[in-house]
């Protein structure tokens, strides 16, 4: 009964389309919206604290971060405070309700260190297809979703590799690049060899199924990289040719640290 109150006292106060500001936590002060993107994450800096202590320990204040699947810009706002002026956020997402909240966010936030595309990034240069469910701001690529169930919009997006985006922004460095792609995380990859190759740059890396866990172990020892987990409470990762269930395979969030940077 108590639990159902709270939720309609906050439901009350926080109504769609509502403004607040971030209370708690490392995001304190910043600016959102509620509605069906967002949700009520900010409330407390968002459901994953871990990445956010590794954008910490990671990034300084002349860094240029990639945040690939920004959705409505959790990660995004946060590394462009940590980069500061001199810094750069490249922030893509392809989802036209998430990216209209991104945009929304980087605007009401005086985030002018943020550059935002509404793209898919993949292992081609080429118009794909994806699916997402009524009213939300998430979805996947029509490839790899396995079943159609509750995924009911397609939306023809521009895709492109990360390798044409990086050149044609022509920046000079990236120093961390964040992947959360809802299965795609394969072709990000594929799409990444020039980029991978020239700058070496950390990978902050959300696999979401088995056979792409398998990928960026074999993917990333090719290239010279350390894994590890975001969360140190989580066992290390010892086998990189394993994934779920082994507790010492990949699985889970995942640190890519390349060679020049392993101590």
């Amino acid at each position: 009964m108590k639990d159902n109150l709270l939720k309609k006292i906050v439901k009350l106060y926080y109504r769609d389309n509502s403004i607040h500001y971030i209370l708690l936590g490392p995001m304190t002060g910043i600016k959102f919206r509620i509605n069906k993107v967002t949700q009520l994450t900010p409330l407390y800096s968002g459901n994953e604290p871990w990445h956010q202590r590794r954008f910490k320990e990671l990034l300084k204040k002349n860094s240029v971060v990639i945040d690939v699947g920004a959705n409505w810009g959790l990660h995004t706002l946060y590394t462009s405070k940590l980069v500061g002026k001199i810094g750069k956020v490249i922030a893509i997402e392809p989802f036209p309700l998430a990216f209209k909240e991104l945009k929304w966010h980087i605007a009401k936030n005086a985030c002018q260190n943020v550059i935002a595309l509404n793209l898919a990034i993949g292992e081609t240069d080429e118009e794909i297809k994806l699916l997402s469910k009524n009213g939300s701001g998430e979805g996947i690529l029509a490839d790899c979703a396995k079943e159609i169930n509750g995924l009911v919009n397609e939306h023809l997006v521009k895709q492109q590799k990360l390798d044409t985006v990086v050149r044609e922004l022509k920046l000079d460095r990236v120093d961390l690049i964040k992947v959360d792609v809802e299965g795609a995380e394969h072709n990000v990859l594929k799409g990444a060899e020039q980029v991978v190759d020239k700058f070496h740059p950390v990978f902050i890396i959300d696999p979401h199924n088995p056979n792409n866990d398998l990928f960026i172990g074999k993917w990333f020892t090719a290239k010279g990289y350390r894994l590890e987990r975001v969360n140190k409470n989580l066992p290390p990762i010892l086998k990189t040719d394993k994934g779920w269930p082994d507790k010492e395979g990949i699985w889970g969030s995942v640190l890519a640290i390349p060679q020049n940077l392993v101590s």
